[in-house]
């Protein structure tokens, strides 16, 4: 399959699996295979049938938590609107599905600055001034709107772009994904492009 197929595939079986996860509640593979063919999408339908790993990634997905794969697929969502938002030319369509959990500019430029720091960890510290953040212990952050950085850090370990673990000691600490990683090279490519 070309590059065009293969992308179109994937956001139709993905949107598909939302509404039928949606209207289902859960189900198996199975289920979704029968459903297909009751909704008029035989030739999806057939492109599952038609590649074995594909069925056995969907039923392991499918597998799991409702919750979670209801939760998974939200956060896709999210992740598809923030990169398109910073397309041009397709910018205007993705606000409009823009639920507010997309990535601020200040939450996208952490990320950049931490992966090409090559820590390992943004250190959120305690000080007389109120929180303090930095990769390392080494580099401190540039924080262009504090008020909203505990909320960017968030949305980011939502979004399984940041991990957060809580020392003994009581900080924060955040570690980068391979998954954001990821990210930030796919926006570097839709921004060159």
């Amino acid at each position: 399959m070309d590059t065009i197929t293969l992308a179109n595939s994937f956001a139709t079986i993905v949107g598909l699996l939302v509404t039928f996860q949606s209207s289902k509640g859960g189900s198996d593979i199975v289920d979704f295979m029968e459903w297909l063919r009751e909704n008029d999408n035989s030739n999806t339908a057939a492109i599952i049938e038609n590649n074995t790993q594909l069925q056995n990634k969907l039923s392991t997905f499918m597998s799991q938590n409702h919750n979670e794969i209801m939760s998974q697929l939200s956060n896709l969502n999210d992740l598809m609107v923030s990169v398109a938002s910073r397309m041009y030319g397709i910018s205007g369509i993705a606000s409009n599905f823009d639920d507010n959990y997309g990535l601020s500019d200040q939450a996208l430029r952490i990320l950049r600055e931490f992966e090409n720091s090559d820590g390992e960890y943004i250190w959120r510290l305690k000080s007389l001034s109120g929180a303090e953040y930095s990769i390392d212990a080494s580099q401190n952050l540039e924080i262009s709107e504090p008020r909203f950085i505990e909320d960017d850090l968030k949305i980011m370990t939502e979004l399984n772009l940041l991990t957060c673990e809580i020392t003994n000691q009581g900080y924060h600490r955040y570690r980068i994904t391979r998954y954001a990683i990821e990210y930030l090279r796919a926006t570097d490519k839709l921004i060159t492009a």
